[in-house]
């Protein structure tokens, strides 16, 4: 998606996640392919959760980093959302949405490889709630936005125009026509769960009546059928901070799908391309220009005007330069991610070769007579070398 410019300046909240963070390997991690089902991840999981358990491994500060490794791995590739993210922008597309703050015990997770959650029910049965989980959250959205290299450097913001599903405005997103609440489905008691006994275990799967949802709606909306969201284009202004890199992507808390039935919304990734420069190029926190200069400059030195992402800047070329050689302007790069010192201008020199006219050809020939009376040091001491070694090599 392009975007344009705003008007106005308001702030929408958000979060950043910058691609330049650590990348992981879930795959690695669970020890699976990238292919891999969802019964192998799970089977995975518990084989190397139950070797690394902290329980099974008390006062061992290696495995229990292991062990929270694993869980997070987990948290991801178990679910198919996450999973999806994170096989598209790597680790930076699910960073905030991955919570290791409790460790499972051994009984959450065999109940995690047998499919279901032994207490959960009871705990919905006794308190009268639903889980969180069991409401169908608004699924996340992704779009892009295209800038340019200064835009990159002092930050910039666009609109978008994104098509979204929105709370219906009919039913107030209750999905029901008298916008009355849901009612507790009767077959699961609102769990969004049965259970089925197997041998010696009670194995839970989702309501075939109300779909996990824990609700039904007796008089469905007519226009979003009972969902409680209709299909819409809303403008959202998407805030571009200073320093960020191509690729890296925006997390927009809240601006994706809205859920069902007044569910909460799911994000929006926003993804951001700079767009390739004619005279910059990127190198970290650094830009590189690269600066033909002529023969003369090179060997009598100059001060020359270069333009940098913002501005101009007048560097000094010294006398003898070469081809490769760096100049370097102090802060005029890119900011660094997240506020900080900006780098720099690296400067790459670039001697040229001209094809001489008549009157040039004479002044180097002159020029050449003064060398060979009075060499260059290296040139001298290379010749040097190279007569020692032929000597050596004739004995």
């Amino acid at each position: 998606m392009g975007g344009r410019s705003p008007n106005t300046d308001p702030p929408i909240n958000f979060l950043i996640r910058f691609g330049a963070m650590a990348e992981k390997d879930y795959y690695e991690i669970l020890g699976v392919r990238r292919d891999a089902t969802e019964e192998e991840i799970r089977q995975a999981y518990r084989r190397l959760a139950l070797k690394y358990h902290p329980d099974r491994n008390p006062n061992d500060k290696q495995a229990e980093e292991k062990f929270k490794e694993i869980v997070e791995a987990y948290e991801v590739l178990s679910d198919p959302e996450k999973r999806r993210i994170y096989d598209t922008y790597g680790s930076a597309g699910v960073s905030g949405r991955v919570h290791v703050d409790h460790i499972p015990t051994i009984e959450e997770i065999m109940s995690a490889f047998f499919g279901g959650d032994p207490f959960g029910d009871l705990i919905d049965f006794v308190t009268g709630r639903r889980s969180q989980r069991q409401r169908t959250q608004g699924e996340t959205l992704r779009c892009e936005v295209t800038v340019s290299l200064e835009e990159t450097v002092r930050g910039t913001k666009r609109i978008i125009e994104l098509h979204r599903l929105v709370e219906c405005d009919r039913c107030g997103g209750t999905g029901s026509a008298s916008r009355s609440s849901p009612s507790r489905c009767p077959t699961c008691g609102g769990s969004g769960y049965v259970h089925h006994q197997q041998f010696f275990f009670s194995v839970r799967t989702t309501c075939p009546q109300c779909g996990g949802r824990g609700t039904i709606i007796s008089n469905p909306c007519p226009v979003c059928r009972g969902s409680g969201r209709r299909p819409g284009v809303t403008e959202i202004e998407i805030t571009i901070p200073p320093g960020i890199r191509d690729g890296q992507v925006l997390r927009l808390s809240g601006q994706g799908n809205v859920g069902q039935q007044n569910a909460p919304p799911g994000d929006l990734l926003c993804v951001v391309r700079v767009e390739p420069h004619p005279l910059f190029q990127v190198r970290g926190d650094d830009i590189v220009l690269h600066l033909p200069i002529s023969l003369s400059q090179a060997i009598l030195g100059d001060v020359v005007e270069v333009p940098t992402p913002t501005s101009k800047a007048k560097i000094r070329i010294r006398p003898g330069s070469k081809t490769g050689d760096v100049v370097r302007v102090s802060g005029e790069g890119l900011p660094a991610p997240g506020g900080g010192r900006r780098g720099d201008l690296i400067v790459i020199l670039s001697v040229h070769t001209p094809k001489p006219n008549k009157r040039m050809k004479k002044l180097l020939e002159e020029f050449r007579e003064l060398e060979r009376k009075n060499p260059p040091a290296e040139v001298e001491q290379f010749r040097k070398k190279v007569e020692h070694y032929l000597r050596k090599r004739k004995r």
